[in-house]
């Protein structure tokens, strides 16, 4: 798979290389151009994966000025310190739930910081991803409640709307709490996980802290992590990216390729699955089959599409992704069929129940049928604050 575009930005491309798994694959930052390694920090803090490549900025910035060195230096530090913050707030929350009784499944970036990458600094997040049993989430946050983590206005609805709690703990660390893995976006229905399935191939894995967690098994969290980079932030931050390449690498003897393939077209993204492992081999060289993208690869002119118009070039621009309605209509791209797409724009233009009540906290009948209705002429442009 290769993209007939535009090449990437000299820096942008030292950064990719730079975040290559392989040293070897590493370049000489002032070799790009006698600022590089500053505009490297920047590029890289844009994308967050400052953790990823510090080590090798760090190395070309002992030849560069004294105030990019304390630069370098500071950065660490801090990384250094909310590494520190998120592990523990991670360990704490995990016994608050097991105390609980509460099974959880760690997901995104707390299971890669913890297993993939080893180490908080270089995976940073904004908050934890913990999937539960829809029967288990009311006694979870009820558990959270009474440790002092507070919910969505207050103490956490007992049923809420959109398939997760959000939270936040007593020091300030957000958590969403989740039994649907498609919940709280206008894909409900459209792309589908069988979580209940996913939640019985659960498996425990080892920190690189020495404990131990529970999670997907990787199959289905590779799955996962594509479709997440993908539908929700488009590809456009190269952490994403990074972060399959990763995981790739370190459980790549256990992906069971074949059923993966399956879980994708039944789950209705194999489109995005396609596309994701595209951009991780060419950007960072991630092991990936020709015969899997062969496989995955949808028709003749949907391909032609998202290669036109879904090229690195275009995507990678940082943490936050196009606004709408332009977000929605780069994402239809990415999904398996036409039907797809239509259900897509029905439900960008007219959100389903459970979304509304979501992004606006609010479960109010009348206020629903409303704001359905007023959707179209004003939506786009609201944020859920």
């Amino acid at each position: 798979m290769s993209f007939l575009t535009p090449a990437l930005p000299a820096e942008l491309e030292a950064v990719c290389r730079l975040a290559r798994a392989a040293p070897a694959s590493a370049p000489d930052v002032n070799a790009v151009s006698p600022a590089a390694p500053e505009r490297a920090l920047e590029i890289a803090h844009a994308h967050n994966v400052l953790g990823v490549i510090l080590p090798a900025i760090g190395d070309a910035g002992r030849e560069q000025p004294a105030a990019l060195q304390e630069r370098v230096g500071r950065t660490e530090t801090d990384l250094a310190a909310q590494a520190l913050f998120r592990e523990s707030e991670l360990q704490a929350i995990l016994g608050i739930l097991g105390t609980a009784d509460v099974e959880v499944a760690v997901l995104k970036g707390a299971f890669l910081a913890s297993c993939v990458y080893g180490d908080f600094a270089q995976r940073p997040m904004g908050d934890f991803d913990l999937l539960v049993r829809r029967e288990d989430l009311p006694r979870a946050g009820a558990a959270l409640h009474r440790a002092g983590y507070s919910g969505e206005g207050g103490w956490p609805r007992q049923v809420p709307p959109g398939g997760s709690l959000e939270l936040e703990s007593p020091s300030g660390q957000a958590i969403e709490l989740r039994y649907e893995l498609t919940q709280g976006t206008r894909l409900r229905g459209i792309v589908a996980f069988r979580e209940e399935e996913m939640w019985q191939r659960r498996r425990t894995f080892a920190t690189a802290s020495g404990g131990s967690l529970l999670s997907l098994d990787p199959t289905d969290h590779l799955l996962y992590l594509v479709y997440h980079a993908g539908m929700m932030h488009l590809f456009a931050a190269l952490i994403w990216i990074v972060d399959v390449d990763r995981f790739i690498r370190k459980f790549q003897a256990e992906i069971a390729w074949d059923a993966l393939l399956r879980r994708a077209r039944e789950a209705g993204c194999a489109t995005c699955l396609w596309h994701g492992l595209g951009l991780a081999r060419q950007l960072l060289g991630t092991p990936v089959e020709d015969s899997v993208l062969r496989a995955l690869k949808p028709g003749t002119l949907r391909a032609r599409v998202v290669q036109r118009w879904l090229t690195p070039h275009a995507l990678l621009r940082g943490m936050t992704p196009p606004r709408q309605p332009r977000m929605q209509l780069l994402q239809m791209l990415l999904l398996d069929t036409t039907g797809a797409d239509l259900r897509s724009l029905w439900q960008g233009l007219f959100p389903p129940r459970q979304w509304l009540q979501w992004r606006y906290r609010t479960s109010n009948p009348a206020t629903l049928v409303l704001l359905r209705a007023l959707y179209p002429f004003g939506g786009w442009a609201r944020p859920r604050t």
